[in-house]
């Protein structure tokens, strides 16, 4: 299918069905208002008068209900073709002069249009000359001249050829003005007609959507002009690239959706076709980075929820890094429905591990950890929902009833310890790029009067890598509200020493990976009390995870760790069972195996 044509295609329904609609409920007015006068005395004939009468009202209604419908058969536009012709013949018949017979044929032109629109020229022709032959024995029988009755014959088949050709035209008006590309209205409607067909013909249809990599900060050192000369190279070599592909480039659509946003449709194309296929547009933006996600339709999917699972793999992968392909799996669709239930009706739960002090064991504060008890399949993994509310829009909605319920859990613990904790949170990608994620924040802690100053929001380190001026800028307002940051799984990423100065941080904690180590590894214990040591000195606090056996607790002890956590002290657990734990004024190791970590403890809140 050629872009052209599947422009012209997704364009149809929307816009011809009320052209035809407005177009009949307009002739049938004018024609039905024209037989009136004849029921007093125009014709001696008052019983045609009225049938036509009838026929006006039948074709006002038929207008109506088309509002109404999506797209029309072409069966039914045959018939509205044959009502409006029997209409505007009996109406010249029954008009009391030429003149009036000559206005009334002229109703014939909205039909035309009809005809023009809902059908290409050939047929649409065929349809007018339907329409023409008995209006213009009915303008004979009134003593029309030929002449005249030819000249209205002309100004409609002129008026069906003049339409046909806008028609055709006009999805090519659908266009980015900077880049010449279909734009976001034209990429929609061909992604409607495109899962339509994909319905029809049971084939695949997959989306590809992409971004440009620091595209903001590009404009602001370089200017805006030159900014549009980047994306009009960009969307040069991406048609390019597309045209190349001898499989899906002829299929398939390109559209700039606005800023620095480019989308593709590619029907017949499975997944790891879409993948490759993305790819290979990546490579082709080269030296310009790109990022890009791909969504493969799912049976019973509509275009807007495959356009948003697109959206959100591609804002994986610009949490991720620069240059990268994320793809959207396949899903649960039952599980998507029963999660949505469990934020609405406040069923998701939220366990607390605690935060100690490694000299002592005193609870200094608390991670939240979002937990989900199924009630037919159990216990589901926080990796799994929490990709199901990242994949399908819903991890802004979900981070909001968590927030709120751990601050309520963490309440009644520091009710029952009887002074301040901190309470931690984390945060995925999705939610802090997210316009609504800070003023959600600060809304919740309004509401459950929990002080900006205990909580701090957790982010992967490969988050801050990825080097997001609206991940770094939601850091920075959380930081100006009085919120902490900490970089979560510090040391598995490529962060360098010479940058800790300029991460948007208040908390560093150091992966259990990293702490495995320390009591083997005199470098490792080296590294880790001159780790603490630069921390201290540029403000920052380092949270020791992972903490399994009592060396380990001992030595971060000794480095000057100031806050650890881990199985060695408590593991994850309700409020309720931390304040029967934590009521003493110290804490005591739990009795734990020095065994690798059974429960990794992640999840959101």
């Amino acid at each position: 299918m050629s872009r052209t044509s599947l422009r012209a295609l997704a364009e149809r329904p929307r816009r011809h069905t009320a052209v035809v609609a407005w177009c009949y409920v307009l002739g049938s007015l004018v024609t039905g208002l024209s037989t009136v006068p004849a029921l007093t005395g125009w014709t001696s004939e008052p019983e045609l008068a009225i049938g036509t009468w009838v026929l006006s009202v039948a074709g006002l209604v038929t207008g109506l209900v088309a509002l109404g419908r999506r797209r029309l058969r072409p069966r039914v536009l045959d018939a509205m073709v044959v009502l409006a012709a029997v209409v505007v013949a009996v109406a010249v018949l029954l008009a009391p002069d030429r003149e009036t017979a000559l206005v009334l044929a002229g109703a014939c032109t909205l039909t035309s249009i009809d005809c023009a629109f809902t059908s290409g020229r050939r047929v649409g022709v065929s349809r007018a000359a339907v329409l023409l032959v008995p209006v213009v024995a009915a303008l004979t029988w009134q003593g029309v001249a030929v002449t005249a009755a030819a000249a209205l014959v002309c100004l409609q088949l002129g008026v069906v050829l003049l339409v046909s050709h806008m028609v055709r035209q006009a999805p090519q008006r659908a266009v980015d003005l900077l880049t010449g590309m279909p734009d976001r209205r034209a990429f929609d409607a061909a992604l409607e007609v495109a899962v339509l067909r994909a319905v029809r013909h049971q084939t695949p249809l997959s989306v590809v959507l992409l971004d440009v990599d620091g595209f903001g900060a590009l404009n602001e050192a370089d200017g805006h002009e030159n900014g549009d000369r980047v994306l009009v190279r960009l969307a040069a070599d991406l048609d390019a690239a597309l045209r190349a592909e001898p499989r899906h480039g002829r299929g398939a659509l390109l559209a700039r959706l606005g800023g620095d946003d480019f989308a593709v449709v590619v029907p017949d194309c499975d997944g790891a076709a879409a993948q490759e296929l993305a790819r290979r547009l990546v490579a082709a933006a080269a030296p310009l980075s790109i990022c890009a996600g791909t969504a493969l339709r799912e049976p019973g999917e509509e275009a807007a929820p495959l356009q948003r699972r697109a959206a959100a793999a591609l804002s994986r992968a610009k949490s991720m890094g620069r240059g990268l392909v994320e793809h959207s799996p396949a899903t649960d669709r039952e599980l998507v429905r029963d999660l949505v239930d469990a934020i609405a009706s406040d069923r998701l739960q939220v366990v607390l591990q605690p935060v100690v002090d490694p000299a002592d064991g005193q609870l200094m504060g608390v991670e939240a950890l979002a937990r989900w008890h199924h009630p037919r399949r159990g216990a589901v993994p926080p990796d799994v929902f929490v990709h199901l509310a990242e994949t399908h829009g819903l991890v802004v909605e979900m981070g909001r009833a968590l927030l709120r319920r751990a601050i309520a859990e963490a309440t009644s613990l520091r009710d029952a310890v009887g002074r301040d904790l901190l309470l931690t949170v984390n945060a995925s990608g999705l939610e802090l790029v997210h316009p609504d994620f800070v003023p959600q924040v600060v809304e919740v802690l309004a509401a459950t009067h929990w002080s900006p100053r205990h909580l701090v929001v957790e982010v992967t380190e490969s988050l801050v890598e990825a080097d997001s001026p609206e991940a770094r800028e939601a850091l920075e307002d959380l930081r100006w509200c009085g919120i902490g940051v900490a970089i979560d799984d510090f040391g598995t990423g490529y962060s360098s020493l010479s940058r800790m100065d300029e991460l948007p941080a208040d908390y560093l904690k150091l992966d259990s990976g990293f702490i495995a180590e320390i009591s083997e590894s005199p470098r490792r214990r080296a590294l880790l009390r001159g780790l603490v040591a630069m921390s201290r000195e540029i403000g920052l606090v380092v949270i020791a995870e992972g903490i399994e056996t009592s060396d380990q607790a001992l030595l971060v002890s000794e480095v000057g760790c100031p806050l650890a956590q881990g199985f060695h002290f408590h593991r994850p657990a309700p409020a309720a069972d931390l304040v029967r734990r934590f009521q003493a004024p110290t804490l005591a190791p739990a009795a734990a195996p020095d065994t690798a970590r059974a429960d990794a403890g992640t999840g959101t809140a």
